[in-house]
């Protein structure tokens, strides 16, 4: 186990996970603010997870997680404390979970695991977190984890072009780490 929280457990993604996490991404409600198409079981298979697989190499400490509930063992989702390309002393934050554990607060739980960590085993001086402006249960996680707004801005890559979507407006979230 990578990581414990009071309620969750992290570990690193692995090979075969990617059952797990189309079966996230099947939940038409944890996709409301992501602004793509589910991806297939495939795609998670052959593209997704050798990407994130290869994070740990490329940016070591940082990378995807899978949570699980320490009681139960079950899937809750995963969590993220990805590098910053502008800024080599700051990391991001973001998770997705599943429907049913919702409303529980385990994504600020398992947000403020990830920045304390970030803070004291990676020495950080920023985390930084983004939602869709519209994403209001997001965005009040990043408040509760000491995030302040910093700026919206729209956003359109090349994966939500070619699947139709359209430009989206995401807001910048940043919480500098030697704040209280």
């Amino acid at each position: 186990m990578f990581l414990k929280s009071e309620r969750l457990g992290f570990r690193r993604v692995v090979q075969g996970d990617e059952v797990l996490l189309h079966e996230l991404d099947s939940e038409p409600e944890v996709l409301r603010f992501i602004p793509r198409n589910p991806a297939t079981l495939d795609h998670l298979k052959l593209k997704t997870l050798p990407a994130v697989l290869r994070l740990y190499d490329e940016t070591p400490g940082m990378g995807f997680w899978v949570a699980e509930e320490l009681a139960s063992g079950r899937f809750v989702g995963w969590f993220h404390l990805k590098a910053v390309k502008e800024d080599s002393e700051a990391g991001e934050i973001g998770y997705r979970l599943k429907r049913e554990f919702w409303g529980a607060g385990l994504a600020t739980e398992g947000s403020l695991a990830l920045i304390d960590y970030g803070q004291k085993t990676l020495k950080l001086q920023r985390i930084t977190g983004v939602a869709m402006t519209e994403n209001k249960a997001s965005i009040r996680v990043l408040e509760k984890c000491g995030l302040r707004f910093e700026k919206s801005y729209p956003f359109c890559d090349e994966t939500m072009k070619s699947q139709g979507f359209e430009t989206v407006e995401l807001s910048l979230f940043v919480r500098t780490l030697s704040e209280p």
